[in-house]
């Protein structure tokens, strides 16, 4: 036990007190005593207690009866606080009432003891009362260590998936987090009886570009293209890397025509970037768009929408 706790005395005849109480703590070895002559003047030395530059209250010794608030108010007055529900209060009592016990001890005392005071006993009390102090703040300290680690694990976790559902090329979402979203928006969308819409961009000709190109320039191609379509992707809809050189957005609720207005623009500011392609007949950089949309309740499953899209893109390309 830790003999330079912060002992608090409260009671309406400190003077006296001074001599008696403090006397037998001093003699114990307890270093820090301190009394009080009045309930006001306890809130008032808590509060100051708060400031970091002071020493915190870890005991208090409170006389039942006092003029002007009583003991059992002056409890009521301290718990009220969250800030000091953990000080023990152990009432100093002559008044052997039961009754007066029960509403000490309901309003929050931890233990009492009777007057006048038996100096062994007295000291045991207020040792009994600083250990389980110590021990409440050792699990407090225990509790905010566990919740400063669990703050910093579940920030490295909500980091760690973030990262497992994004492409590291484009910085868009990969396929992993479009399944997982197409999941979602399929069940959502049979439940309210609406279509899904998916729109499929390819990179045509991609891989003759990374081979004569290199692999540097092959990120930064498809880094300018997806740039082009993030911004054409409404605020509902996901757009993500598919794999390779294709990319996806998906369009819960949308019909084909609301999904496909945009794709003859995001078809031409590609081709604008003028990403020179010596294996293509424009010698630019260019995409094929394939746009399908399915009613969920008419379909065994989201695979179907990714093939039909698939289809729409061969489509195009024999078009």
């Amino acid at each position: 036990m830790d003999k330079g706790q912060r002992i608090l005395i409260v009671d309406d005849e400190p003077d006296i007190n001074d001599l008696l109480y403090r006397k037998i703590l001093e003699n114990a070895g307890f270093m820090n005593v301190q009394t009080l002559p009045s309930i006001d003047v306890l809130m008032k030395t808590l509060q100051q207690s708060l400031n970091p530059e002071q020493m915190p209250v870890d005991l208090i010794l409170m006389d039942v009866i006092m003029p002007e608030q009583d003991g059992i108010q002056g409890i009521q007055e301290v718990k009220r606080f969250d800030m000091y529900k953990d000080i023990p209060i152990l009432m100093l009592t002559a008044i052997h009432d039961k009754q007066l016990l029960k509403q000490a001890f309901e309003a929050g005392a931890m233990d009492y003891i009777t007057k006048p005071v038996d100096p062994v006993e007295f000291v045991a009390r207020v040792g009994s009362a600083l250990r389980l102090k110590q021990e409440i703040d050792r699990r407090k300290a225990l509790e905010h260590e566990l919740m400063s680690l669990t703050r910093g694990l579940m920030e490295n976790n909500a980091k760690l998936e973030q990262e497992t559902f994004l492409d590291p090329v484009t910085g868009m979402l990969n396929r992993k987090a479009f399944d997982k979203r197409l999941q979602e928006d399929w069940i959502h969308c049979y439940v309210q009886n609406a279509p899904v819409s998916l729109m499929l961009i390819e990179v045509d000709e991609f891989r003759a570009y990374n081979e004569h190109k290199g692999a540097v320039q092959g990120d930064e191609c498809l880094r300018a293209v997806a740039e082009v379509i993030r911004e054409h992707a409404p605020e509902r809809v996901l757009s993500a890397r598919f794999g390779g050189a294709m990319f996806a957005l998906l369009f819960p609720g949308y019909s084909e025509k609301e999904a496909g207005k945009d794709a003859d623009l995001i078809r031409q500011q590609v081709r604008d970037l003028e990403l020179t392609h010596s294996g293509l007949e424009s010698g630019f950089v260019s995409v094929t768009i394939g746009i399908a949309c399915v009613d969920p309740a008419n379909e065994p499953g989201p695979e179907s929408l990714l093939q039909q899209a698939d289809l729409e893109i061969a489509h195009a390309r024999i078009g």
